[in-house]
């Protein structure tokens, strides 16, 4: 499938994009703006906003098919691989005259999505780029979800990220992936073909990306991805305590007890090794 990323997406990405910021690469932009260009969503929202490279150049691809919003949360207030610089900046620089709406909420989170979103504004599209320990990557696409419109899509980043050494805590993307039933499933392959990716900076593979499609239910998928949580959970460090009771209350809210007593079992399962203490004992099951 081919859809050419907006000239104005592709100079201001490769006068800026190197390997070290952690940002999306070409392969990953070719996938992101092949689902933008066949899906048109008008609502996208974003879980990790680092730079701002992807927000930014998602807006790009949002007025190239007549301009929309993105919701962008991270919880840092600075970008990390430079903290002189605030998350997002990069909207500002390459996106100022944008058509597109751009928020930024700094301090907040994929558990923080649903506590302001209005049920009437559903969301589009998705693109989570926040932490790859596992198993966030799964608690946010379970927090998010349920926000998405049905056949709305889910993408991931750092799929491949499990296989470098030298980060070998970001597994997260990797077993979420392996939970996925397959009709569910949009993998990199399906929309683009990585020889055709041209003039654009790249890393030295592809197929780093994957999505997930929102069903009509939220009951299958939900009980399907919550397997994860009975998998090692590779976080540096614990999860506080209210976040994982605000999580149990989203999924509880959202999903059969099956998903709750999973994440439940996970967290009584692995605290230990991260060194979580919860001070009334793990979550109460359903």
């Amino acid at each position: 499938m081919a859809f050419d990323l907006p000239m104005r997406a592709k100079k201001s990405f490769n006068e800026r994009w190197n390997g070290g910021m952690g940002a999306v690469d070409g392969f990953d932009l070719t996938f992101i703006n092949a689902i933008i260009q066949r899906d048109k969503p008008k609502q996208v929202v974003e879980i990790g906003c680092a730079s701002g490279m992807s927000t930014a150049l998602m807006s790009l691809m949002l007025d190239s098919i007549g301009g929309g919003r993105i919701d962008s949360y991270d919880l840092a207030q600075n970008y990390y691989v430079d903290p002189s610089k605030k998350v997002g900046y990069l909207v500002d620089e390459i996106a100022q005259q944008s058509k597109t709406v751009v928020d930024i909420h700094r301090g907040h989170t994929a558990v923080d999505v649903g506590e302001s979103w209005d049920p009437a504004r559903p969301i589009d599209f998705c693109f989570i780029d926040a932490s790859h320990q596992h198993p966030w990557p799964l608690i946010d696409t379970l927090c998010v979800m349920p926000y998405v419109r049905p056949g709305g899509l889910l993408a991931q980043h750092d799929l491949m990220m499990y296989i470098d050494k030298t980060n070998k805590l970001a597994i997260g993307p990797k077993m979420l992936f392996d939970q996925v039933p397959q009709r569910d499933l949009v993998t990199f392959n399906s929309l683009v073909d990585p020889s055709k990716v041209e003039g654009l900076r790249t890393r030295k593979f592809a197929g780093n990306m994957f999505a997930i499609k929102r069903p009509p239910q939220l009951a299958r998928i939900g009980l399907a991805l919550s397997r994860g949580f009975y998998l090692p959970w590779s976080v540096a460090q614990p999860i506080p305590e209210d976040v994982l009771i605000r999580v149990e209350a989203i999924l509880r809210r959202h999903y059969p007890k099956g998903v709750v007593q999973a994440f439940n079992d996970g967290i009584e399962r692995y605290h230990g090794m991260s060194g979580l203490t919860l001070k009334h004992g793990y979550l109460p099951p359903s």
